[in-house]
């Protein structure tokens, strides 16, 4: 499947990305001059910079490959007068995946992401905290209105606190799709509501907890063009959490947390329909435990996490309107099926060192990760009204552990305040699947490939502060 023109453009992102990076370096150094001369010492001037990259596998095998990437950009210049904030921040992001699929000659790649600037006005009245956003994305279309609101109330001194939340934002991808001899891009431009309801009490100075729910609903305006994949898709969020404080510098926690995913999607060319995702559900669980103690005078967390990813999807794939209808009918329709679920196990801990002005925070986690995904494929053979050429694959790897290495420094350089955060995930066993005869077809093999490499993972992340 040829991606070039993807890669292109996530090139052109990364260069737009930087030039604009580069003008908010600009105006903290601007900024710093004005807070010494021109400012008013009762107004508080703070910028902020800061980049992220996560690199979270590289999978390669003898039938497929995988990869999945995530990066940001951050800057923000914010003015502060008694109990209002003004700030002005650009924000940059996006989401790489992709999967090809060597023996069924699928191969899928999408980029997600999002470029704006926004205007926030953050206040607070009495026992009322609040604040609104505006957002203008970059884009060659003209988007409507984009914005958030948020507000807290605090009426009885921490023993019932309601929170409220509100987001209008869009989102653009840039995706790749490849059927066998046939592969094209596909452009989309969504728009998500989000809003969000969470309850945080404080009954005792020893005891906290929160409640949280939120709903999400993405939808495609408009009516599809050229290649396209208009899809409508909700999500609901539950968590909860109980910290409780023994001692003033120790406490204990446990938290819950469900997410929810469903919805359909099409592949259309020009509003004619040539295959969909007729039903997708993804449901992840999260339950965590940890606690915070001082051992030899230093701060020490430990904590433990256990992830479940649920998914399930069910589609097809066909070669209209590419091909005439009679090859269509009689031999491109490919039907399809994904199920499974991915369990992960977390023990992590941290600790804190303080060296002059640097303070240091080592970490170490160990991961235990078990994918169980299955694709299964088929194909119609409507002169017996049957199926034919039944295809299964199991994802390759079987169990792997993973060592977790990590580091923050904070420190002052020229006046301003630098948090780096660096992290190693180190493959340290790796279980294979071996190749089975599927029980779906006799004779069928259910491939699944052996990886011959396959990568960890690391996160960088750099902010720079200037108070």
């Amino acid at each position: 499947m040829k991606l070039h023109s993807i890669r292109q453009r996530r090139l052109g992102y990364s260069r737009s990305n930087l030039r604009i990076l580069l003008s908010f370096f600009s105006l903290i150094c601007i900024s710093s001059i004005l807070r010494c001369q021109l400012i008013d010492s009762l107004v508080h001037i703070r910028a902020e910079i800061s980049g992220e990259y996560s690199d979270i596998i590289r999978q390669h095998a003898d039938y497929s490959s995988a990869t999945v990437f995530a990066r940001s950009f951050e800057a923000e210049i914010s003015a502060s007068h008694g109990f209002d904030t003004l700030v002005l921040a650009y924000s940059g992001w996006n989401q790489y995946a992709s999967y090809n699929n060597h023996a069924s000659e699928i191969a899928l790649s999408t980029n997600n992401g999002l470029r704006s600037l926004s205007l926030q006005w953050i206040s607070s009245f009495n026992c009322i905290d609040y604040s609104a956003e505006v957002f203008f994305p970059f884009s060659q279309k003209v988007f409507p209105l984009y914005y958030s609101a948020w507000i807290r109330l605090n009426p009885f001194n921490k023993i019932f606190v309601p929170e409220f939340s509100y987001k209008r934002l869009p989102i653009s991808s840039a995706s790749g799709l490849g059927l066998k001899d046939f592969s094209f891009p596909l452009d989309e431009h969504c728009i998500n509501s989000a809003w969000n309801i969470t309850l945080k009490s404080q009954p005792v100075k020893f005891m906290e907890g929160s409640f949280s729910w939120g709903k999400s609903i993405s939808a495609m305006p408009g009516v599809p063009v050229r290649y396209s994949s208009p899809f409508n898709w909700n999500t609901q969020t539950f968590s909860a959490l109980l910290k409780i404080y023994p001692e003033e510098e120790s406490s204990f926690w446990i938290g819950w947390k469900r997410r929810e995913e469903k919805g359909e999607m099409s592949f259309t060319k020009d509003g004619l329909s040539f295959g969909d995702l007729a039903y997708g559900e993804f449901i992840s669980k999260h339950w965590q435990a940890g606690a915070s103690i001082i051992i030899l005078s230093l701060p020490v967390l430990c904590e433990y996490d256990f992830y479940r990813l649920t998914m399930y999807g069910v589609g097809h794939f066909e070669s209209w309107p590419f091909t005439t209808v009679a090859s269509t009918v009689f031999d491109n329709r490919l039907y399809y099926k994904i199920d499974g679920n991915i369990d992960v196990h977390r023990i992590e801990s941290r600790t804190s060192v303080a060296w002059g002005d640097w303070i240091i925070k080592p970490s170490f986690g160990l991961l235990y990760v078990l994918p169980d995904l299955l694709w299964r494929q088929w194909e119609p053979d409507f002169i017996v009204f049957g199926i034919k050429n039944v295809k299964e694959e199991q994802f390759s790897i079987h169990q792997s552990w993973l060592l977790r290495l990590g580091c923050e420094v904070d420190f002052s350089l020229l006046g301003m305040n630098i948090e780096m955060q660096v992290e190693q995930y180190i493959p340290m066993s790796i279980k294979k699947r071996e190749k089975q005869l599927s029980n779906v077809e006799p004779g069928t093999p259910a491939v699944s490939g052996t990886p011959s490499s396959t990568d960890g993972g690391r996160r960088i992340q750099l902010k720079v502060i200037l108070p």
